[in-house]
């Protein structure tokens, strides 16, 4: 299993953190957002095509973008994501809020240090070639 990963990230650290709670082994494959390595081709075409981190290649060749996506899937079969339908319902209501309440906000305090000094707003490295 692989995790395609900038280290900074909050999504990414949500994904790494379930996979050290489960116990499961990953090649983490550190991709940098700020180089524009998540803008490649390669990557568009063969891991996610929005450009974005983290990814997880649970076996060769398959793909899983968006970090909550990544955690429902991992999640899958442990004590961690109810059969119970409503409870499980419930888990997804807090995945949603964190990602649209928390993160936002995490994400940029975290992320600032890492942004390069010209970049005041999140666009692709295509828009900025100075990047």
């Amino acid at each position: 299993m692989r995790l395609y990963d900038y280290l900074p990230s909050a999504n990414g650290y949500k994904v790494r953190t379930l996979l050290a709670q489960l116990g499961r082994e990953y090649e983490l494959v550190p991709v940098d957002i700020f180089a524009g390595e998540s803008h490649t081709p390669d990557f568009h075409a063969n891991k996610n095509p929005d450009g974005r981190i983290p990814v997880l290649e649970p076996e060769p060749g398959r793909f899983l973008a968006e970090s909550n996506a990544i955690l429902l899937f991992l999640a899958e079969g442990t004590r961690l994501l109810p059969e119970d339908r409503f409870a499980r319902a419930q888990v997804h209501q807090w995945m949603f809020f964190e990602q649209n309440a928390v993160e936002p906000n995490l994400g940029t305090a975290l992320l600032a240090p890492h942004r390069p000094a010209a970049a005041g707003v999140r666009r692709a490295p295509q828009s900025h070639p100075e990047w």
